[in-house]
């Protein structure tokens, strides 16, 4: 599938560092495919787990397994009324 065989640059950023290949100073298909190479091993090196937000409640749910000395709650607390304040109250910019 196309999705997985193109580079997404804006995810690669998030993971790949501050080196100027990671920050996108080289242009082109292969300096983009660089970045993601470093993004990939960044993320098997250094992340125990990457959550997604599109998938909130399932990430909840796998942290709260895998991490539950940590994330025990998190899904009712995600729910909670003061969580449900606070969404509602960040300001948005795209």
């Amino acid at each position: 599938m196309k999705d997985c065989t193109t580079v997404v640059w804006k995810y690669t950023r998030f993971f790949c560092g501050n080196s100027a290949t990671c920050k996108g100073e080289s242009r082109g298909f292969e300096a983009k495919g660089a970045a993601a190479e470093i993004a990939k091993k960044r993320i098997l090196r250094d992340y125990f787990l990457v959550g997604i937000l599109e998938q909130f409640e399932d990430t909840l749910s796998l942290f709260q397994k895998l991490l539950p000395q940590f994330f025990t709650g998190a899904r009712e607390a995600a729910r909670s009324e003061f969580a449900k304040i606070g969404r509602s109250t960040t300001v948005h910019h795209c």
